[in-house]
């Protein structure tokens, strides 16, 4: 438990965002694994096909556990390889599970995204996060870990505590080297995913904790243990009081502390006011907008790989002064501005002539287009 709370902390930038759900269900995901790596049986693998439905309906970075399930797959293959021929440096670990079975359940979890509204469609914008981004230069979180917050040295310790553990053991487990080397290239390139190799350290020293206590046998891996219930009770007890103690059970209270650092007063009075769409707002608070002021489609948001690369260039080269007003139709068309009020295009427009200052508060500022 200490070390999932050290690990929350080690990921920078934890939002309340679809990337949430990503990291919930690839721990699942690495718990199943193991679990089923560490008795030997197949049932645990059985539950892969449903968490990639789910997965995929949820958030496009489900592929990085099928990256993950990929991996496990060749892993066996070679550990069969291996023993046929005699090498067995790294076999002999774990109980083997069956390969013929998990080939057959590795297919049905990739066909699994297919039921999506996007259907084959997801595959290949999930697959372009692996490349790199046109947006590099403006979105941080898809630049390389910087090492300039105390988070960045909470990772990078997280990752070095793994694969320091896997060296104590001698790097007999092939599946979790390649999972740590893995992670670890994919994460400290993109700040974005630094999630992945956080909850696969995680899971690599928990797997080295329970092995130092001696070599499981099957009774003492069940799942529903006693020590087990107790522990997930804790854990229930515990984020029941987190977030009784932390979110206001009143809807005014509630919407008071969102205030803080969303722009509730501004949508308040774009709504109370009926000021006219379309909407132009700030990158930062479209995922706010679209769930407080439906009735205001907003321009953009943080769904980079629903807008695109050539949508999305345009707006973050107007909102930086690199391209004219006029090259963006969603401004050109906009008669309602939402902006962040020390932002400089905010502070442009203000003493634009075709722009009126409606509305300002220590967040946002609000202006009406004067064009017919």
């Amino acid at each position: 438990m200490l070390l999932a709370a050290f690990v929350q902390y080690a990921i920078p930038g934890l939002q309340l965002q679809p990337a949430l759900c990503t990291i919930l269900l690839y721990a699942i995901e690495l718990a199943i694994l193991f679990h089923a790596r560490m008795t030997g049986s197949i049932r645990p693998l059985l539950w892969l096909p449903l968490l990639f439905t789910i997965w995929a309906n949820l958030d496009i970075q489900f592929v990085y556990g099928l990256l993950v399930l990929v991996l496990l797959l060749g892993v066996w293959v070679a550990d069969e390889i291996c023993s046929r021929y005699g090498a067995l440096w790294f076999t002999g670990q774990a109980p083997s599970v069956p390969l013929g079975m998990t080939v057959v359940l590795t297919a049905a979890s990739l066909v699994a995204p297919l039921l999506t509204p996007y259907t084959y469609h997801g595959y290949g914008v999930a697959l372009k996060t692996f490349g790199p981004s046109a947006l590099l230069t403006y979105l941080p979180e898809l630049n390389a870990v910087g090492f300039r917050r105390p988070q960045d040295y909470a990772l990078l310790l997280m990752a070095m505590m793994a694969f320091f553990s896997l060296g104590r053991r001698g790097l007999r487990d092939l599946f979790q080297l390649v999972l740590m080397i893995v992670s670890t290239m994919l994460s400290f390139p993109a700040q974005r995913h630094s999630w992945l190799v956080a909850v696969s350290s995680l899971a690599v020293i928990g797997d080295a904790l329970a092995s130092k206590r001696g070599e499981p046998g099957q009774e003492s891996v069940r799942l529903w243990r006693l020590q087990n219930l107790i522990t997930a009770g804790l854990v229930l007890l515990a984020l029941w009081v987190a977030v009784f103690s932390r979110i206001p059970s009143k809807r005014d209270a509630l919407l008071t502390r969102v205030g803080r650092a969303l722009p509730l007063r501004a949508c308040d009075y774009i709504r109370e006011n009926h000021l006219p769409g379309p909407l132009f707002n700030a990158y930062e608070w479209g995922s706010f907008l679209t769930w407080y002021l439906p009735e205001h489609a907003v321009a953009i948001d943080a769904r980079n790989d629903l807008y695109g690369d050539e949508i999305n260039l345009r707006y973050f080269k107007l909102t930086h002064a690199e391209i004219p007003i006029s090259s963006d139709v969603s401004f050109v068309y906009a008669r309602t501005i939402l902006l962040q009020r020390n932002s400089p295009m905010a502070e442009a427009l203000s003493a634009a002539a075709r722009f009126r200052l409606v509305y300002q508060d220590d967040l946002a500022t609000v202006l009406v287009s004067q064009n017919e």
